[in-house]
């Protein structure tokens, strides 16, 4: 996880917490929160084999990871033939969703001492709620969220405000 309480124990967090005066949280999903770089591996070199190409290491497909799945297939696949393959990617992908899905370390502890002192939780991806809602139920998260994914928003890329602002109004 990229974040970590650095409090000494539960009730320290929480007392620091509720000294916030927000409302609500905007949580960004894959990397943050949740580790999906295995599934991400798998439904690429699915892909690829599909496309008749070779697999690749989990760094490999990492250091593809940023700007959404589309960006994705482009830098494994390349920009002439990824409009062709990202439905394959997408397909794979639903296969897989979860399947090596793990949370960060500390991140349920976030999770819960933020519902703990009142604030609304929002999951800010531009993944298809297809695929976010049965992840979290996987993880045992679910019921932390009061908006479970507004990947439904259309936009550019992943620091587009779309996503925040449609979780904001969604509130």
């Amino acid at each position: 996880c990229r974040w970590r309480l650095s409090w000494r124990d539960e009730a320290d967090a929480r007392r620091a917490l509720e000294r916030v005066m927000y409302r609500a949280a905007l949580i960004d999903l894959d990397g943050t929160l949740v580790d999906t770089l295995g599934e991400i591996a798998i439904a690429a070199n699915a892909m690829l084999v599909d496309a008749g190409r070779e697999p690749v290491s989990d760094r490999i497909i990492s250091e593809a990871i940023g700007e959404g799945s589309p960006m994705l297939v482009e830098r494994l696949i390349g920009r002439d033939e990824a409009a062709r393959w990202l439905p394959v990617y997408m397909d794979h992908y639903r296969v897989h969703n979860g399947a090596r899905a793990r949370l960060y370390g500390y991140a349920r502890e976030g999770l819960d001492a933020m519902r703990a002192i009142g604030l609304a939780i929002a999951c800010v991806t531009h993944q298809p709620s297809e695929l976010v809602s049965p992840r979290h139920e996987r993880l045992g998260i679910s019921s932390h969220f009061a908006v479970h994914s507004v990947g439904s928003v259309p936009v550019a890329t992943n620091h587009h405000p779309g996503p925040p602002a449609a979780a904001a109004a969604r509130r």
